[in-house]
């Protein structure tokens, strides 16, 4: 007995984890696509961080970690480990139960941004903590912008609206916080400078990204709104005004405004120069699947032709590729981008026939129409091509692929065949999983669409082949 009590003495007593362990776990539970477990430990850190601001933290739980840090530090980690927990939410398709996790976030963090809203007589002297009030903003634009995305219509709105308005707040503290404190609290090294003007220029294109969700929610869900035409202009208007050359979003949104709009030659100039600012890491990334320029160029089972370019020039141009590919707007973005040059192709090829596609210019000669028409469709599929390389088993990306080589002039049949007939194979095995499934997991309407789906494309392959041996019976 005294021999145990010694061994129990000498047994450390086992202290529950460090909120930092917690949430570095959280972290790699999300790296590892374990997401049920990372939503656990979020929830666990929420409760921790709610006691911690209640004044209930028990022994049980490793309230030291958050002993040392400020209320508002407490409310701000927060709305952080809510906000990952509602994106784990809706990942895992619970769409309510992301929204309050947002919706919480949102109010934690609003009670946590005292600051002067208007700035208004406010010195830059203290640009610590004029930096950090716009990372608040930031934070909370962030949580906005989520929840616009799960909501529709007026709600949808309110959140891009409440979204905007921090955003707006953060640039016009940023630029204060440059323009009078920088020079004072720079270091030798310039880092803080560099970091202060790299936070302003991210802040200003999630701004104009935000002023262009906006644009998209009126030409949808607020179509039908009398202000709505006016709405997207205005929003266009601002998202262009602080475009900063490099990022697509302004240009695609007008792009997409002037399709509506049948305005196609100005619908064609914008896409063609936001698809000019993913030019470089789209074809590195379709490189990658076959569908690379040179690829396209030379068909099936053609030979890139190779530049006797040195080691060190090929070594740069891969670099900047990886640059390039790494900073690519994300998947649905591409996915959208396709579509409306795509879009753009069919006016061009409308527009030449006659049937007056661009509705805005009718003096742009066949040959012209012709090769910006095939530019379009090249493009699309260097968009399409960076989607594959990133996600194989996406069916829309392949289905649209098929579209795109159909509508080259002249058409790849059998580049359109292989990618359509690709696609009806995914199709068959989605609805082979839905019948295995049961219908009491499986509504009809699904089924349906995938059965829709499939014969559309079935009739445009016929269509296509029909017309190509038609062309080759002339031909003879």
């Amino acid at each position: 007995r005294q021999q145990q009590r010694g061994d129990a003495k000498k047994q450390p007593h086992q202290k529950p984890p460090s909120l930092e362990e917690v949430l570095a776990k959280a972290e790699a539970s999300l790296e590892a696509s374990d997401v049920e477990t990372a939503l656990s430990l979020f929830a666990y850190a929420s409760d921790v961080l709610r006691s911690r601001l209640d004044g209930t933290a028990s022994s049980g739980v490793p309230s030291s970690s958050t002993a040392a840090m400020s209320e508002d530090e407490v409310k701000s980690l927060l709305s952080r480990v809510l906000g990952k927990a509602g994106e784990a939410r809706v990942s895992l398709g619970d769409p309510d139960g992301g929204r309050e996790n947002f919706e919480e976030a949102i109010e934690v963090l609003g009670s946590a941004v005292t600051i002067d809203e208007e700035m208004e007589g406010r010195e830059a002297a203290d640009q610590s903590s004029t930096v950090a009030d716009a990372q608040l903003y930031d934070a909370r634009a962030g949580l906005h912008l989520y929840l616009g995305q799960l909501s529709s219509e007026k709600d949808a709105l309110a959140s891009y609206q409440a979204g905007v308005k921090d955003l707006e707040r953060s640039v016009k503290i940023l630029d204060r916080s440059a323009d009078a404190g920088a020079d004072a609290h720079m270091r030798d090294d310039g880092e803080e400078e560099g970091s202060l003007k790299s936070a302003l220029v991210e802040t200003r294109r999630q701004l104009g990204g935000a002023y262009c969700s906006i644009l998209e929610l009126y030409m949808t869900d607020l179509c039908f709104e009398p202000d709505a035409e006016e709405q997207c202009e205005a929003m266009l208007v601002s998202a262009m005004a602080i475009d900063d050359g490099t990022m697509p979003d302004a240009l695609q949104a007008k792009a997409n405004l002037r399709l509506t709009q049948r305005r196609g030659e100005e619908a064609v100039h914008s896409i063609l120069e936001a698809y000019g600012r993913m030019k470089v890491g789209c074809e590195a990334m379709a490189d990658l699947v076959g569908l690379g320029k040179e690829d396209c160029a030379e068909g099936e089972g053609g030979q890139k032709k190779r530049g006797n370019d040195d080691d060190e020039e090929a070594k740069a141009k891969e670099l900047v590729e990886i640059d390039a590919a790494s900073s690519l707007p994300g998947f649905e973005f591409r996915c959208q981008t396709s579509k409306i040059l795509l879009e753009c192709a069919a006016v061009l090829g409308d527009s030449d026939r006659g049937g007056g596609g661009c509705g805005d210019e009718d003096n742009v000669g066949s040959d012209e129409n012709d090769a910006r028409k095939n530019a379009c469709v090249e493009s699309a599929i260097q968009v399409l091509g960076s989607l594959l390389a990133e996600n194989d088993e996406v069916v829309e990306v392949w289905y649209l692929l098929g579209c795109a080589f159909e509508a080259m002039s002249p058409t790849s049949v059998d580049a359109a065949k292989y990618y359509w007939e690709t696609a009806l194979t995914m199709l068959a095995k989605v609805k082979e999983g839905m019948d295995q499934a049961g219908d009491d997991e499986v509504e009809d309407e699904e089924k349906q669409c995938i059965i829709d789906q499939a014969n559309e494309i079935k009739e445009r392959l016929d269509t296509m082949l029909d017309e190509a041996e038609e062309e080759g019976d002339m031909d003879e």
